[in-house]
C-alpha cells in the first residue's frame, strides 16, 4: 500500500467521498476504479485519498 508520503507535498488530493463533486463520478466507481488497477487509492490516518491527476488523467485516457 502507497502512502502520501511517496509524493511530493504540492500533489492535489482528495476524498473519494468528495469525487461527485471534483469529478462528477460516484465515491462507488473510485473504489471500482482503483480495484482495477485504473487508479490509485493512499491511506493515512485511516482515510483513503485519491491524486487529482491521476482521477483525470484516467478519465481523459491521457497517461504521463
Amino acid at each position: 500500500m502507497k502512502s502520501l508520503e511517496d509524493y511530493p507535498a504540492a500533489t492535489i488530493t482528495c476524498r473519494p467521498s468528495q469525487a461527485p463533486q471534483v469529478f462528477g463520478v460516484s465515491r462507488a466507481t473510485i473504489y471500482r476504479w482503483a480495484k482495477a488497477g485504473h487508479i490509485t487509492l493512499y491511506h493515512r490516518g485511516g482515510m483513503a485519498f485519491v491524486r487529482v491527476d491521476d482521477v483525470l488523467a484516467y478519465i481523459t485516457g491521457v497517461r504521463d
